[in-house]
């Protein structure tokens, strides 16, 4: 298990009350070790793809 899994749940669980709230949760300019992160967890796309594109997750 990728040692950012609870960094990774955390920021899941945010996107999603945002999301549910309409309100958009933006990871700009992000440091390389974060994408790398969320690369490695295959949370990349669901938590950066723009609004009204999110990929589904499960967990």
């Amino acid at each position: 298990m990728p040692s950012g899994t609870g960094i990774d749940a955390g920021l899941l669980a945010l996107h999603r009350r945002t999301s549910a709230a309409g309100v958009q949760l933006p990871l700009d300019d992000r440091p390389p070790a974060l994408d790398r992160l969320l690369t490695v967890t295959g949370t990349l796309g669901p938590l950066t793809s723009p609004p009204g594109r999110n990929s589904s997750t499960t967990g």
